[in-house]
């Protein structure tokens, strides 16, 4: 071997070493059932089932027996994959029945597909916005959106989270530019803190700016209609672009898309490079795909929304999006479609803890005191919606907006540890066990 190449290894091994020292070292847990609410685990006794506090399957619809079987219908139809790139022989007539049918849903005139929604985020800037133009990013945007920014040669401006006055500065700092676009999240998944779009649209409004928003998180469980945060915060028709996502919420394969007005979307399609080189959405995840975007649309989707009456399989237990979907967020990683409290608690949960670079933020590290199961889940009461503050003012966001999805990532203490570590073990079983012992931030849970 080359001195070079085993120097270059030496050094990745030291970082290696220095990640595990921190406690940052990701290890992947196996599941060894399919996803949902409970998996079967490896544990340090053999296989066991846990309550899965960590996956983003928000409706339960990861293991969904409808989507499964729309899934199959594809594959038996369309084969198992398109071994092609669009623009060649890789787009058939459901990928554009796909797009069109998630463009109305969203009301916009056309959407297009990508392999994921970091593709989606990765294709858009780079082809749409030139040097002459302005983006304006919120700092706590997902890291697919900041790569693709990057990308692209626009000014780059970035506003504190959350806080319009200085949405405002920075769009009167980009006022020399041709364009400015607002780049949001639609809700912020490491603190679930719902962009105040209202507030954000009027400033667009004000400034001539274009509004782009990332409702990954937001799509299909908040909204009457489970439109997302756009209808959540009554601004349907104001934004200009919204990028979303088919693995989470929307049935939890993969696969991203962009809606917009025709011309952006036409633009998309001859120059967005993760579009252009990357293969077409297999037929399965496509035919899942329609499936689930016709059940929210009709909603028949598993979800009491405010203002309908729930059907006789909806279980009476479960929430209304408007009470556990509000300004704060979703009361964890995903909800339980069958709920703690009924099944047996207390039992072994599975949780995951966000760790930088994932999460740039310190309080995932901090220690706190153990507490016993809660009797109910818990849900942070939304910010009320105050009439748009004037533009002096300072925007104010309250205790428990910012408390937001931080209940779902709460931190280790003293005690008994209910979670499991990266190799599947029961951290509770080897507590005290000297040099196996985990950091201990290594572990989350209630």
């Amino acid at each position: 071997m080359r001195a070079s190449s085993t120097e270059f290894l030496k050094q990745l091994n030291r970082g290696l070493e220095q990640i595990d020292a921190e406690g940052l070292y990701k290890r992947e847990r196996q599941i060894l059932s399919g996803q949902g609410a409970e998996i079967t685990i490896e544990g340090s006794d053999g296989p066991r089932k846990v309550l899965n506090f960590c996956a983003n399957s928000y409706l339960g619809l990861a293991d969904n027996a409808d989507l499964v079987q729309a899934a199959h219908e594809g594959l038996n139809r369309y084969g198992l994959g398109m071994a092609s790139v669009r623009f060649i022989c890789g787009t058939e007539d459901q990928h554009r029945a796909l797009e069109r049918e998630i463009a109305a849903f969203l009301g916009f005139e056309d959407s297009i597909l990508y392999a994921a929604c970091f593709d989606a985020n990765g294709g858009v800037f780079e082809c749409l916005f030139e040097a002459e133009d302005a983006i304006i990013s919120d700092a706590l945007n997902h890291a697919s959106l900041i790569d693709g920014i990057r990308l692209c040669k626009a000014k780059r401006f970035r506003y504190t989270n959350d806080d319009m006055a200085d949405l405002e500065t920075k769009l009167q700092e980009a006022a020399d530019a041709r364009r400015r676009v607002i780049v949001t999240d639609g809700v912020f998944s490491m603190d679930g803190t719902i962009a105040q779009l209202d507030r954000i649209c009027d400033l667009a409004d004000r400034y001539e700016a274009l509004v782009l928003v990332d409702d990954c998180h937001g799509m299909g469980v908040l909204g009457v209609g489970g439109r997302g945060v756009l209808e959540h915060c009554g601004v349907l028709g104001r934004v200009d672009m919204v990028i979303g996502t088919l693995g989470k919420a929307l049935g939890g394969s993969m696969g991203g898309f962009v809606a917009a007005k025709q011309p952006a979307i036409d633009m998309l399609r001859l120059r967005s490079r993760p579009y252009l080189f990357s293969n077409a959405l297999a037929p399965t995840i496509v035919s899942a795909g329609r499936r689930v975007i016709q059940r929210v649309a009709e909603g028949r989707i598993c979800v009491r929304r405010s203002g309908t009456t729930p059907s006789a399989s909806v279980p009476a237990w479960m929430p209304r999006a408007s009470d556990c979907c509000r300004d704060s967020t979703l009361s964890c990683r995903s909800w339980l479609a069958t709920p703690p409290w009924r099944s047996g608690w207390p039992r072994r949960c599975w949780r995951k803890a966000f760790t930088p670079p994932v999460s740039p933020t310190p309080w995932c590290l901090r220690a706190r005191p153990a507490c016993a199961p809660r009797s109910r889940p818990h849900t942070v009461q939304s910010r009320s919606r105050a009439p748009s503050r004037p533009s002096s003012a300072p925007a104010r966001r309250s205790a428990s907006s910012r408390r937001s999805y931080r209940h779902a990532c709460t931190r280790q203490g003293e005690g008994r540890d209910r979670s499991l570590d990266g190799r599947g073990i029961e951290a509770g079983n080897r507590r005290g066990s000297g040099a196996d012992q985990d950091p201990p931030h290594r572990h989350l849970w209630h």
